[in-house]
C-alpha cells in the first residue's frame, strides 16, 4: 500500500557526498532541482526525495517521471 510504501521509505534517502551538499550550503534557499523518478507507482519515492532535498534547503521545481503505473 502506499502508506506501507512511505513508511519503508522513511529516513532511507539522503544527500550524500559533497556535490549536492556544497551546492545547498553555498547556495542556501537559491537551489533549485529537477527530481527524475524511473517508475512511479505510489509517489513515495519522489515525496521522501523531495523531503530530504527541502530539509537540506534545495527546492524541487519540477518531478519527472519515465513511466507510472
Amino acid at each position: 500500500s502506499a502508506s506501507a510504501r512511505s513508511a519503508n521509505l522513511a529516513g532511507a534517502i539522503g544527500i550524500g557526498g559533497r556535490g549536492l551538499r556544497e551546492v545547498a550550503t553555498a547556495r542556501a534557499g537559491d537551489t533549485a532541482v529537477v527530481l527524475v523518478d524511473d517508475v512511479v507507482t505510489t509517489g513515495a519515492t519522489a515525496a521522501e526525495s523531495i523531503r530530504v532535498l527541502d530539509r537540506a534547503g534545495i527546492g524541487v521545481h519540477l518531478v519527472l517521471v519515465i513511466a507510472a503505473v
